[in-house]
């Protein structure tokens, strides 16, 4: 949910794009918050100008949604991230996610970059504030590896994302009280959110498919593979 624009944001796998058809394989497009749109098409929308090749080769990016980032300074100070199997990370302006004023079009992120770690993006990115100096953060896990990029604003006003840490890998991340939480096969591993360093670790957990941490009333918890519901304190 955007809450700048009140409108809900989703993101089509694979399919054929083709907008007068109201096809929309491969896009992140916005509704309204009941889920209707304009005429029968979104209220906006963001394509890749190489949707074909996505679509072709299954490196659509539907495997995870959008992220909201908070306001930031700049030409743009709504904006969402959103990955791909691809391997590429997106900036979008709520604003325009083409930036052409209007739906149906391709092309036009504000930003794009190779994850890090390589390999494709399968999981869904976390969003964190550094409450000691504002700045946002966004975290990226895949399986081969784990990256903490900070968003950071030119003197122009252009918005980017700078790889500050990388690490291993896992599921989808989770942040609480300034540390990142991953979990893989056997391990859930606690990581500082600026530094990425290693905090704690416990490898009493079984095998992971796709299950991710959750904090609730001040506790983490885990499910794995062997049917197992694994609870901890928060540091």
């Amino acid at each position: 949910y955007d809450p700048y624009h009140d409108r809900i944001l989703m993101t089509t796998g694979n399919g054929t794009f083709l907008p007068s058809r109201f096809m929309w394989g491969d896009t992140v497009f916005s509704l309204q918050p009941d889920g209707s749109g304009s005429a029968g098409a979104p209220l906006d929308s963001y394509t890749p100008t190489n949707f074909q090749f996505l679509d072709d080769s299954d490196a659509d990016l539907g495997s995870t949604a959008p992220a909201i980032l908070p306001p930031a300074a700049g030409k743009y100070p709504y904006l969402a991230i959103q990955g791909g199997k691809d391997g590429i990370l997106r900036l979008l302006n709520l604003d325009q996610l083409s930036g052409q004023n209007g739906t149906g079009h391709t092309g036009g992120e504000v930003f794009t970059m190779s994850v890090p770690m390589g390999g494709g993006i399968f999981s869904q990115p976390a969003v964190w504030v550094n409450p000691a100096d504002h700045s946002a953060w966004v975290f990226v896990i895949n399986s081969n590896g784990s990256a903490g990029l900070q968003l950071t604003v030119n003197a122009s006003g252009e918005a980017s994302l700078t790889p500050k840490w990388t690490s291993s890998g896992g599921t989808s991340a989770l942040i609480a009280n300034g540390v990142v939480f991953i979990a893989r096969s056997g391990v859930i591993s606690a990581f500082s959110a600026v530094t990425g360093s290693l905090l704690w670790s416990d490898n009493r957990i079984g095998s992971i498919h796709w299950e991710s941490p959750i904090v609730a009333n001040g506790r983490l918890y885990i499910t794995d593979q062997s049917g197992n519901l694994t609870a901890y304190s928060l540091p």
